[in-house]
């Protein structure tokens, strides 16, 4: 049997400074989420829903379910209004680096983990009762 692969230790690193922290968008402060009774902001970004300006199918997909196709390509069906990701930094320079073959199989990995039905932190683009996401692990 394969080994589980941790979101905290196999996915969160490479999403904080890919996707946050000093040169993303996303994933920053986990003292907000937790505060709020998420498990931290990497996992709560990813575990959220999407942003409907973005993703405009109905219903709206959970980000988790988009990822892999918005980090594949501009415009995914699943997400039919979304910038490629990461994106080029806001100057345009492309400073931002792409994920790497690594980055992504560990990703698609961890999103093939049997989904946990837990209830998400309160925000505004997620359902208020439990439902299916990836392992916090």
């Amino acid at each position: 049997m394969p080994a589980t692969v941790s979101f905290q230790k196999d996915v969160q690193p490479f999403l904080i400074t890919t996707c946050g922290g000093g040169s993303g968008c996303h994933v920053l402060d986990a003292a907000s989420t937790m505060s709020s009774g998420g498990y931290n902001h990497a996992y709560d970004w990813v575990t959220a829903g999407a942003h409907a300006s973005s993703c405009p199918a109905t219903p709206t997909p959970m980000r988790f379910q988009v990822l892999l196709a918005t980090i594949n390509a501009a415009n995914p069906a699943s997400c039919s209004k979304s910038r490629k990701m990461p994106p080029p930094d806001a100057t345009g320079a492309g400073l931002r680096t792409p994920l790497t073959p690594c980055q992504v199989a560990a990703l698609q990995a961890w999103l093939a983990e049997p989904l946990v039905t837990q209830t998400h932190r309160a925000d505004d683009s997620s359902p208020t009762t439990p439902y299916p996401m990836p392992p916090f692990n």
